[in-house]
């Protein structure tokens, strides 16, 4: 045990230097093939800002004429650096691999989700206008609005990924003792490329749709509208309720009129205590589910409260004792779908909360429905082709944590 705190002090003392070497200052690619962590920082921001540029030119401004522009620079600067990064594939491979620009990477990841989580994210510009006012123009152009949906942001775990895969690919970690580090590392990349395909392919979005009506298009979270791969048809809809059950409620009127439930109790024979007024006992109760009839036995006498009236008892203190049925009477609701494509129906069924439709790639869910009518339904439509990468990453990082922890036990 001494043996191993005496190697452990000697690892840190160790380590103090190196620290201090990696905190070094100098530019990204240093003449000596080295890399420093502001460096890193001032690339990975810079290339944040030409994303953020280009994203701008793209898609928030201009016509056709001005994207198309756009993108012919473009392709004409990544056509002139293709071959220069192709030569130096290597040194690239080194820096991006390199611990100071895993660090800077890092360092800047937190600092956007920090914005993210202090500016408020909505779509809607006149509310994002209203709360900023003239800090709005800066904080969009930036895409402070819809930060974690930003082409800059998505470029920074795209670089994170990048140096995950070169840090694999340096360390070989196919070989033998290495295989662990390499599961959680790969584990990690498929993680972020399946938030990749579900953010850059994935769709979602509800569909109100009455009964006998039938829909081809989906308006998703954006605004926009795709087309689905078939036509849905509503063909029935039905609500599930559990027996009509009445209760007493204690109400209380606020400042501003408003009714506030302070308690409530079934109606059941019983004895309860109204806080501030005093026992209350129901001395019986005819359960008839339309129009019960309940006695109560109050300190100044008895009271008869029923369905069809008097449904209200006034208690000292502006307190109100009614009696009314449950509200939450909804068990589950059922859409009858069918599901059709050139016109002919290819797929029929139901719909419920939790238990939902899969069909094509696409997860249709029960999301809500018309409590007036009660014939009209919102189906929300899920598409989600990143879930497969990001499962299968979720299980090789624990896989890969598994194997360092059971391999560092077993360290002599």
């Amino acid at each position: 045990m001494r043996r191993r705190r005496s190697h452990d002090r000697g690892a840190a003392a160790a380590a103090a230097p190196r620290l201090r070497e990696l905190l070094r200052t100098g530019p990204f690619l240093r003449l000596d093939g080295r890399t420093s962590l502001p460096g890193c920082l001032l690339a990975i921001v810079a290339s944040s800002v030409a994303v953020n540029v280009l994203q701008v030119l793209l898609v928030e401004a201009g016509g056709p004429l001005s994207r198309a522009a756009t993108l012919l620079a473009t392709a004409v600067v990544l056509a002139g650096l293709g071959p220069q990064l192709w030569t130096a594939r290597d040194h690239l491979l080194r820096h991006l691999a390199d611990l100071r620009f895993g660090l800077a990477l890092l360092v800047a990841l937190a600092a956007a989700t920090a914005l993210g989580t202090l500016v408020v994210q909505t779509p809607n510009q006149e509310v994002f206008y209203a709360r900023y006012g003239p800090l709005a123009p800066a904080l969009t152009w930036l895409q402070l609005h819809h930060l974690f949906g930003c082409w800059w942001f998505r470029w920074l775990l795209a670089l994170l990924a990048f140096g995950l895969l070169a840090t694999g690919l340096r360390r070989r970690v196919w070989r033998q003792g290495q295989r662990a580090f390499g599961l959680v590392h790969l584990g990690t990349v498929l993680l972020l490329v399946g938030g990749a395909a579900t953010a850059l392919l994935g769709h979602r979005g509800v569909a109100h749709l009455e009964v006998g009506g039938s829909s081809a298009e989906l308006t998703i979270e954006d605004g926009n509208t795709v087309q689905l791969p078939f036509e849905l048809a509503l063909d029935g809809f039905a609500v599930e309720r559990r027996p009509r059950q009445w209760r007493l409620y204690l109400v209380q009127r606020d400042e501003g009129g408003q009714p506030e439930v302070l308690r409530s109790w079934p109606a059941e024979p019983g004895r309860r205590r109204v806080p501030g007024f005093g026992p209350v006992e129901i001395l019986s109760v005819q359960a008839d589910p339309d129009d019960p009839l309940v006695e109560l036995a109050l300190p100044a006498g008895r009271a008869l409260l029923a369905g069809s009236g008097p449904t209200r008892l006034e208690l000292d203190g502006g307190r109100i004792l009614r009696l009314a049925p449950r509200a939450d009477d909804v068990i589950n609701y059922t859409s009858t779908v069918s599901l059709h494509r050139d016109g002919r129906p290819t797929r029929s069924a139901e719909i419920r909360v939790n238990a939902p439709l899969r069909h094509g790639g696409w997860v249709l869910y029960q999301a809500d429905y018309d409590a007036e009518s009660e014939q009209r339904a919102g189906l929300m439509l899920v598409r989600d082709p990143g879930r497969p990468l990001v499962l299968a990453g979720l299980l090789l990082a624990m896989a890969g944590l598994g194997g360092l922890l059971l391999g560092r036990r077993e360290e002599p």
